[in-house]
């Protein structure tokens, strides 16, 4: 039985469908993440789940429970919103007791909540500091642990780590994932990153339009995508349709194909092959990518960045292979 249930959620803004007949399973102890384009229906989707909009129609169940209709406080969510949402007047320390000292709590177990939250994040020697002189990465760990503190079965997340840099949101990501394995809490994440979705999710929903193209594990999602737009959105698959196939590979489909950049080789003669252009050759970190022209169709090509690789000339012809087993067939 899944912990929370989305069944046949409708929401309408005037004359704006947002999403309709949204249905939803997420097991519990699991991170979900509602990844899709800005104006999908991500967040509009995560408030309904909140409390914060009522919908149109549909319910919503958390461990069994038909909350759609209950206010917020009566479901048992924390929240982590991008703009932290912090009281600047307060201590961390105070931030993090202010929801406990709102349930009467007794004074030394909220002290011991919150030095056992300090410690779980990291931040016990900031706790005596307001948050203007916390860095944002700081900030964000706090409101974290701000709703951590008040065990709540359901955290939901909007796109928490969009305002932080590079480096910043890979730290606090892996900070999240740790404390989610040490809890056990169930989230539902909202982002408009691919990466951030895939390392981040237990569970994957793609969504465009208002509805959900796919859901599945991460692996599932970007090893087997399940249509055109989500191979495009997840995994930066180069995708070919069939007159395009004929073009570059001389082989007719019924279907489009795609492939993981990945999986495209050059100097390589097994399989699926061709001749290509090298256009252009970037790096990517760890990967090198190379943009490729097959018969006027661009590919990406990925390949690790090794000390000792020789990079191909910009304008050299090479030959190219994709091994079958590397190929999707989407019919939509």
């Amino acid at each position: 039985m899944s912990f929370v249930t989305l069944q046949k959620l409708s929401k309408r803004f005037g004359d704006a469908n947002i999403f309709a007949d949204i249905d939803l399973a997420i097991p519990r102890g699991v991170m979900c993440v509602l990844v899709g384009p800005s104006g999908c229906g991500k967040t509009t989707l995560l408030r309904v789940v909140a409390g914060l909009t009522d919908p149109d129609s549909g319910r919503v169940l958390i461990d069994g429970q038909d909350m759609t209709r209950a206010p917020p406080q009566r479901r048992g969510i924390g929240m982590v919103f991008q703009h932290y949402a912090l009281f600047p007047n307060l201590t961390v320390a105070q931030n993090l007791a202010f929801g406990l000292q709102q349930l009467k709590l007794p004074r030394e177990e909220i002290r011991n909540r919150v030095r056992a939250m300090l410690d779980l994040v990291g931040l016990m020697e900031r706790a005596t500091v307001r948050p203007r002189v916390l860095s944002g990465g700081q900030r964000q760990r706090v409101a974290l642990a701000r709703a951590l503190i008040m065990e709540p079965k359901l955290l939901l997340f909007d796109e928490p780590m969009s305002a932080l840099d590079a480096q910043i949101r890979k730290r606090l990501r892996e900070e999240l994932m740790r404390l989610q394995r040490e809890l056990g809490f169930t989230g539902l994440f909202v982002t408009h990153d691919q990466e951030e979705a895939l390392v981040i999710g237990d569970q994957i929903a793609v969504m465009q339009e208002g509805r959900f193209l796919q859901v599945g594990t991460p692996l599932e999602v970007y090893n087997r995508p399940a249509n055109r737009a989500v191979a495009r959105f997840i995994g930066d698959f180069n995708v070919l349709e069939p007159p395009e196939i004929s073009r570059v590979f001389g082989q007719e489909s019924s279907a489009a194909w795609a492939i993981h950049p990945e999986a495209v080789r050059i100097g390589m003669d097994e399989g699926v092959t061709a001749r290509a252009r090298i256009l252009a050759v970037r790096l990517l970190g760890s990967i090198v990518r190379t943009e490729l022209q097959v018969a006027g169709v661009q590919l990406k090509c990925d390949a690790l960045n090794r000390p000792d690789a020789v990079q191909i000339a910009v304008g050299t012809e090479v030959s190219i292979s994709i091994l079958p087993q590397n190929i999707r067939h989407l019919k939509d």
